[in-house]
């Protein structure tokens, strides 16, 4: 396997501190991302996070450590510590900068090992979906 790396970022219309108050909450990821049924705190900075079955009855089920947040310079990191999505040393990093006029830009990116090229634009599809959410989010909608 090789490490692979990918970044999805976004302009969101958002105020950028009420898009790091929904990005900032490690622990409620599934009351802005509407695939993931459940997602709650099982250890000190350690979630666990579920999501909806699929069309075959099949959900994905994950373990993720909080690495280090950072609300001066509204940044997070994360890591897989176990669970069924088959991602190998998987980290995540979200930052959030201000832009202005209300706007503020959303960088994700990770790490992971991986053999294959779909694994990496799976997880940018994914990440891409999490901006898109996170900006509804923060506007209340």
């Amino acid at each position: 396997m090789k490490m692979v790396r990918g970044r999805v970022s976004a302009t969101i219309k958002a105020p950028l501190s009420a898009a790091w108050s929904v990005a900032s909450d490690f622990f409620s990821l599934h009351r802005w991302v509407p695939s993931i049924q459940e997602c709650y705190e099982i250890e000190r900075n350690v979630r666990f996070c579920r999501s909806y079955p699929d069309a075959r009855g099949l959900s994905i089920s994950v373990k993720e450590e909080l690495i280090y947040l950072d609300n001066w310079s509204h940044s997070l990191a994360y890591k897989i510590v176990d669970g069924n999505m088959g991602l190998e040393d998987y980290t995540a990093t979200v930052k959030l900068t201000a832009l202005g006029e209300g706007c503020c830009l959303i960088e994700w990116s990770f790490t992971m090992s991986s053999s294959s090229s779909k694994s990496k634009q799976a997880q940018e599809e994914f990440l891409a979906y999490g901006i898109r959410n996170l900006e509804k989010a923060a506007m209340g909608s």
